[in-house]
């Protein structure tokens, strides 16, 4: 079965190994599309994504990289949640970066997060995580956003923040600076 797209939603694919491409003109990959496909490694987007939907490539373990384009608006819960990606550098047009989306993700050292909000529990359990880079534009931390990135030694919070909600950077046991 070839792959299924509905209206501009990618709904399922039998690609679920080695290095994807998702074909031009998809603006959205659909919820669990990718879900627990344990040998994709390498995804390639479109620039025409716009939104990556819960759980799109959760569980996906083997994954390292994914091109997050510049045109992507929103990253759902738990979307790349449970993956090995390395180094994640969230576009500036992303709005929208909900609660564990990057949770569980062991393998990821490096983030640069530009977006306004940054969900509960986002980046939870990155335990190899150890450079945070906020953009001007982030207002909030949200709940345990970052907890568990027992890695982590050193985060640099923006004047824009406004709010850091409670337990955003516990049981990062490598933390030794933090600089507001």
């Amino acid at each position: 079965m070839p792959d299924v797209v509905v209206g501009k939603v990618l709904v399922h694919t039998t690609s679920r190994s080695g290095d994807v491409a998702i074909p031009d003109g998809v603006e959205e990959v659909g919820e669990g599309v990718f879900k627990g496909a344990g040998e994709l490694r390498t995804v390639r987007l479109p620039s025409s994504m716009r939104r990556i939907a819960r759980k799109a490539f959760a569980q996906c373990h083997q994954l390292e990289v994914v091109n997050l384009n510049d045109g992507l608006v929103s990253i759902a819960a738990s979307a790349f949640e449970g993956t090995s990606l390395r180094d994640v550098q969230i576009p500036n047009s992303v709005v929208t970066l909900d609660d564990n989306a990057f949770s569980s993700c062991s393998a990821l050292g490096r983030v640069v997060i530009p977006v306004r909000e940054v969900g509960s529990r986002a980046f939870v359990g990155c335990s190899a995580l150890n450079y945070i880079e906020f953009g001007e534009s982030v207002r909030s931390v949200g709940w345990h956003a970052f907890a568990g990135c027992s890695a982590l030694p050193k985060v640099v919070i923006p004047a824009s923040v406004a709010e850091i909600c409670g337990g955003a950077f516990s049981d990062c046991k490598s933390l030794t600076e933090l600089d507001v």
